[in-house]
C-alpha cells in the first residue's frame, strides 16, 4: 500500500463501519429520537408522529388544509411508517426556523431541506403540495424518500469528516495517475513558456512589430528622423487605450457574458478554447509593451530633431524624456520576475520575507502602476498639446482645429473618460461581520451583484484595494457576503480588527469561476478559504448555473472551527459528491501528529473525480503555487482545467 493510500487507513475503517442509507434492505432502529425529544415512529395504524411524543395526532392534522387527504409512505426501516401531507406540511412550517444542527432524523432533514431554496433537491414543496392535491402520491412518495436517502449520506459524511478528517477515505482514489502526454520540454513549450496569456501578448505585440518594421525600414538609418510624429505618437496612444480599455470591468465581463452563450452542444474543444478568456491580460500586457516601444521611436525622433537643430523645443524634449522613464520604470514594476525582486517585503539584512504575514508586493505593485499611470497620462496630454501647438505654427491653422484633427487626442480622451469612470463609482457600503474564527472572517451586505462576480473593497482607496469573490447570502436574507482570509498584511488585520464599512467603486467584476458555466459538468477543487469563490458558483439557481458541479474537492484546516458549521452545510447543500479533507486533522485531542498530505496529493485526487463523475474539466481556486501545479499537472495528462493566473 502506498503512502498515499496508507493516509486513509483510518477514515476508510470508519467508512466501513457505517452503513449505506436504502442500499440493503437492512433493520433499522424503529424510533428515530431527535435532541428536542421529537420522534418518528411507527404505528399500528400506519401513521407517523412527527412532532413530540406528547403531541396528539390529530392536533397536527388539523394544522394543514390538506389533512387526511393522501398519505406517503417512507422507506426508513423494515417497519414502513407512514405519514399525511398534512403531517409535512405542518411539520414544514413547525420547524422551518429550527437550528438545523439540533435536528437528527431523516424526517426532519426532509422539511428542512424542502424548506431551503439551494438544495440540492429540485422537488420544493410547494410542488409536493400541488401533486398530493392532484393525487400523484406516487411521485411525492420518491421525492420524500429520495430527500431521506440525500439527508442521510450527509449526515454519514459530516460524522465521517469529524471523526477521520474527510469525508472519503483517501486510499479510495486508487485510480493510477497516467504518465504525462508530453515530454518536459513539450510540456514546459506549451502550458508555461506558450501559455494562452503569453500566446494572446505575443500575437498583439507581433502584430505592432511587423507595423514598426514597415514604418521604419524605409527610412532607415539616414531618413530615421522625417518619420511622422504625428504618426508614432497615434500608434502609442492607441495600443496604450487598449491597454486600458481590456482591464475595464464592463468590458471584461461583457467578454465573459458572450462565453456563456456558447451552447452545451458545441464541439468540447471550441468550449475550453473560450473558456480561457479570462487569460486576457496578455493583450493588456502585449499593448502596453508595444505602445511602450512606439513612444521609445518617437522619443528617438524628437532626439535626433533636437540634435540636428530641426525643432529646437526644449518643454518637447523634457517631457518625452521624463514620459519615457515613467514608461520603463511601470513595465519593470509589472514584470513578474521584477515585480518579485524589486517589490517583495524584506527584512533588516534584505532577505525576502516569507510565510504568512509577508507581501508579495502587489501592494507596492499597484500604487507604483496606479500613479505611475496617472502621472504618464498626464504628461502624454501635455506633450500632445505642445505637439498641437508645433504643427499649428508649421501649418498656420488654429489650435483648435490642428487638435481634432490629431488622433491622439481622441485616444487620449478615451483613456481618461476609462481612468475617471471607475472612480465616479466610488461607494462606501456597510458590512455585517461575522467571525467565523481567529483566521477567517464573513462581511455581508445587503447589496445585491450579479451572479458569479467579485466586489475590491478598501480601507484607503488611494493605496490599495483587494478583490474576493462573492456569493449569496448563507442565511438566505437578500444580499452578498464575502469571505476574507488571513493571508497577508492587510486580509490579517482586517481579519482580527474587521471594520464594519468599507470602500467600494467600478463594477463588480465576474471571476474566473464562472466559465464553468460554458460546461455541462464540472469539477471544483479548492483550498482554504477558496471555497469563497466555489460558493459564488455552488450557490446559484439551476436557472442561472445551469452547468452541474459533479464533484468537490475542498482541503482545509479544521473546515468546522475555521469557517462554520452553516457555511460547510452549504458545501453539502451544493452537491452529492463533496470531498472535505481537514488538513489539520489528529486522531484526538491531545495527539501532536497532523495528518501530513503529499504535497502533489490534490493532483491524482482531482484526476480521480474527474474520471469518476464523467466531468467536462476542472476549475482550480486556491493560491497561485498549488493552482498552478493543479492545472498544469492536470493539462499534462490531457484535463482542460482552468485557474486564477495572478495577472494584476
Amino acid at each position: 500500500m502506498s503512502s498515499f493510500q496508507e493516509e486513509g487507513a483510518v477514515a476508510s475503517q470508519t467508512q466501513h463501519n457505517m452503513d449505506t442509507p436504502y442500499q440493503q434492505n437492512e433493520a433499522r432502529p424503529s424510533m428515530l429520537t431527535e435532541s428536542s425529544g421529537a420522534t418518528l415512529a411507527p404505528g399500528s395504524s400506519g401513521h407517523a408522529n412527527i412532532d413530540t411524543a406528547q403531541e396528539s395526532r390529530s392536533a397536527v392534522r388539523d394544522d394543514s388544509p390538506t389533512s387526511g387527504k393522501h398519505e406517503i409512505t417512507v422507506t426508513e426501516t423494515e417497519h414502513t411508517p407512514s405519514f399525511t401531507a398534512g403531517d409535512i406540511i405542518a411539520y414544514n412550517e413547525r420547524h422551518a426556523s429550527t437550528d438545523r444542527h439540533e435536528l437528527k432524523s431523516p424526517i426532519t432533514r426532509i422539511a428542512e431541506l424542502s424548506m431551503n431554496a439551494s438544495t440540492i433537491s429540485t422537488y420544493t414543496k410547494s410542488e409536493a403540495e400541488t401533486d398530493l392535491e392532484s393525487g400523484h402520491d406516487e411521485k411525492v412518495t420518491s421525492w420524500v424518500n429520495n430527500t431521506a436517502i440525500e439527508a442521510r449520506t450527509r449526515e454519514q459524511n459530516i460524522s465521517s469528516l469529524r471523526n477521520s478528517g474527510t469525508t472519503r477515505p483517501l486510499d479510495s482514489f486508487n485510480i493510477p495517475l497516467p504518465d504525462e502526454k508530453q515530454s518536459e520540454f513539450t510540456g514546459l513549450m506549451r502550458f508555461t513558456w506558450f501559455s494562452t496569456y503569453r500566446r494572446l501578448f505575443s500575437i498583439v505585440f507581433a502584430g505592432n512589430l511587423v507595423a514598426i518594421i514597415i514604418l521604419t525600414s524605409k527610412l532607415w538609418p539616414t531618413n530615421f528622423k522625417y518619420i511622422n510624429l504625428s504618426t508614432l505618437a497615434t500608434a502609442a496612444s492607441a495600443n496604450f487605450a487598449v491597454a486600458i480599455l481590456i482591464r475595464q470591468d464592463y468590458i471584461s465581463n461583457s467578454l465573459y457574458h458572450i462565453c456563456w452563450r456558447i451552447p452545451h452542444s458545441t464541439h468540447p474543444r471550441v468550449r475550453q478554447v473560450f473558456a480561457k478568456v479570462y487569460e486576457q491580460g496578455g493583450v493588456h500586457s502585449g499593448a502596453a509593451v508595444a505602445g511602450t516601444c512606439w513612444f521609445l521611436i518617437l522619443t528617438a525622433v524628437i532626439i535626433k530633431l533636437y540634435v540636428d537643430q530641426i525643432m529646437m523645443s526644449i518643454p518637447i524634449l523634457t517631457l518625452t524624456c521624463i514620459l519615457m522613464s515613467i514608461l520603463i520604470i511601470i513595465i519593470a514594476f509589472a514584470w513578474p520576475k521584477s515585480r518579485a525582486k524589486i517589490l517583495a517585503k524584506v527584512d533588516e539584512k534584505g532577505e525576502k520575507i516569507r510565510g504568512p504575514g509577508s507581501s508579495p508586493g502587489h501592494n507596492r505593485f499597484e500604487m507604483s502602476h496606479r500613479f505611475g499611470g496617472w502621472l504618464a497620462i498626464a504628461l502624454f496630454w501635455a506633450e500632445a498639446m505642445l505637439l498641437v501647438d508645433q504643427s499649428r505654427k508649421t501649418n498656420h491653422t488654429s489650435f483648435g482645429s490642428e487638435l481634432v484633427r490629431l488622433p491622439t487626442f481622441w485616444f487620449l480622451a478615451i483613456i481618461t473618460f476609462h481612468l475617471v469612470l471607475p472612480w465616479l463609482m466610488l461607494r462606501r457600503w456597510t458590512f455585517e461581520v461575522k467571525k467565523c474564527s481567529g483566521h477567517a472572517v464573513q462581511f455581508s451586505t445587503n447589496h445585491k451583484l450579479e451572479p458569479l462576480s467579485g466586489l475590491a473593497i478598501s480601507e484607503s482607496p488611494l493605496l490599495e484595494w483587494h478583490p474576493f469573490a462573492t456569493f449569496p447570502r448563507v442565511d438566505g436574507t437578500p444580499g452578498t457576503s464575502l469571505i476574507v482570509s488571513a493571508v497577508g498584511d492587510w486580509t490579517m488585520r482586517n481579519v482580527k480588527n474587521p471594520k464594519t464599512q468599507y470602500w467600494v467603486k467600478g463594477f463588480p467584476k465576474t471571476g474566473v469561476l464562472s466559465m464553468a458555466l460554458v460546461f455541462k459538468k464540472v469539477v471544483v477543487v479548492t483550498t482554504g478559504s477558496g471555497i469563497g469563490p466555489c460558493l459564488s458558483l455552488m450557490l446559484e439557481s439551476p436557472e442561472i448555473r445551469k452547468t452541474q458541479i459533479s464533484a468537490i474537492l475542498w482541503q482545509a484546516n479544521d473546515p468546522f472551527t475555521t469557517y462554520g458549521d452553516e457555511l460547510v452545510d452549504r458545501v453539502f447543500d451544493s452537491t452529492k459528491n463533496a470531498v472535505i479533507i481537514d488538513s489539520n486533522w489528529r486522531k484526538n485531542k491531545d495527539d501532536k501528529k497532523i495528518r501530513i498530505l503529499p504535497k502533489t496529493h490534490l493532483i491524482p485526487m482531482s484526476y480521480n473525480l474527474f474520471l469518476e463523475s464523467g466531468a467536462e474539466a476542472v476549475f482550480v481556486i486556491s493560491n497561485k503555487e498549488v493552482t498552478k501545479e493543479v492545472v498544469n499537472g492536470l493539462e499534462k495528462r490531457g484535463v482542460p482545467a482552468y485557474g486564477p493566473i495572478w495577472d494584476s
